[in-house]
């Protein structure tokens, strides 16, 4: 049986949602196929827990707070995009979640993803810095994890190898610091 339903060439579902102004990025992040929505348009009392259901790869690069039961986007964090709430009413089985936000492990979000039936959150507890247009930092390792997910890797496997394909790649040398952030990255689990 695959893992976590990744076989290789498949077809897996892939959800993301982040900020407006990381659309493009996004994009690039989880390719071609993966529904991608927006905040705004999309804000907290917007967002459907049914949208995410059944994807086995989510990615979410949002803006977060330490003790806040939102998730924002906008250039100061002035929009909620996605609630405690929301994720406490989502089920989200099995589902690998890779999260940009900076300093999630703070957050309620963590646990409460867990909660919701998450197989696995990777995420870190720094700044996370990101980019709009080209993938760097935590963005760049996501899709390389995506990319080892594909290929069937397990999920440990999978961010091992990511980091190391990042530690030598051109997004390493040109995004220093991003990079040093996203290679702290961990896998948090039930």
């Amino acid at each position: 049986m695959p893992l976590f339903g990744f076989t290789t060439g498949s077809r897996v579902k892939v959800f993301a949602y982040c900020d407006q102004r990381y659309e493009e990025a996004t994009r690039k992040v989880v390719g071609k196929g993966a529904t991608v929505l927006t905040s705004p348009p999309i804000f907290a009392g917007d967002f459907n827990p049914e949208w995410w259901q059944g994807a086995r790869f989510i990615y979410l690069d949002l803006h977060g707070f330490a003790s806040g039961v939102y998730l924002y986007s906008g250039e100061t964090g002035q929009w909620a995009a996605l609630s405690l709430r929301t994720v406490g009413m989502s089920r989200l089985v099995g589902a690998v979640i890779f999260v940009t936000t900076c300093y999630l492990p703070q957050t309620p979000f963590l646990p409460a993803l867990l909660a919701a039936g998450a197989e696995a959150v990777i995420a870190g507890d720094g700044e996370n810095w990101a980019n709009r247009e080209t993938p760097a930092g935590a963005q760049a390792l996501a899709a390389r994890v995506l990319g080892e997910l594909r290929r069937n890797a397990p999920v440990e496997q999978a961010v091992e190898a990511a980091k190391a394909r990042l530690r030598f790649s051109w997004t390493a040398l040109r995004y220093p610091a991003a990079t040093q952030d996203a290679r702290r990255f961990k896998i948090y689990r039930r």
